[in-house]
């Protein structure tokens, strides 16, 4: 059973979509100087409409919820220029924004141990999922709950440690079970 129905995670998406498209257009105008960060906001909405439209039924949910993800990073990012964040309202935005980019890494990393494969292959990507999805939940608890001026380092390297990690095991893996080379008679 899937978690949100399809009806409310269209809902969800639509009224993210449109607070970017809104906050976008508004500062695009307002903003002679350099409009070209909200005119790439609003590219990016409409792009993922347009692939969310031509993607088949099984891959149009995963395109939702990637526009609900996007578009929340999106909107927390725009708080700050139209003037809603100040002080404690822009440490909220900021702090949204680094737990949005954590729970990214969780999802994505999520996935990676979905794949078929191999055994091995498979252990693998369990030992690297599980990783990245550590590393991803380190990353929005450092910003959720470390102080703003360290949030930002501890993040980074908490997901660092889980992508060392990941990639020791891998390689470890790798040279452990690589194959021998022929010997030549002689």
């Amino acid at each position: 059973m899937k978690t949100l129905s399809d009806h409310l995670l269209g809902a969800l998406a639509a009224a993210v979509s449109a607070w970017v498209v809104l906050a976008s257009a508004y500062l695009f105008y307002i903003t002679p100087a350099r409009p070209w960060p909200y005119g790439l906001a609003l590219a990016v909405i409409v792009a993922a409409w347009i692939a969310r439209g031509v993607a088949d039924p099984a891959a149009r949910r995963k395109v939702t919820q990637a526009i609900v993800l996007a578009g929340a990073l999106l909107g927390l990012t725009l708080l700050i220029p139209l003037g809603w964040a100040p002080g404690a309202a822009g440490q909220f935005a900021e702090r949204g924004m680094g737990v949005v980019m954590g729970v990214i890494v969780v999802a994505f990393a999520n996935v990676i141990p979905k794949r078929a494969g191999s055994a091995r292959t498979q252990a693998l990507r369990r030992v690297a999922g599980w990783a990245l999805v550590l590393g991803g939940l380190g990353y929005a608890l450092a910003w959720l709950l470390m102080p703003l001026a360290y949030a930002n380092l501890a993040a980074l390297l908490v997901l660092l440690l889980g992508f060392a990690y990941a990639a020791a095991r891998i390689g470890w893996s790798l040279l452990k079970h690589r194959p021998a080379t022929p010997q030549r008679p002689g």
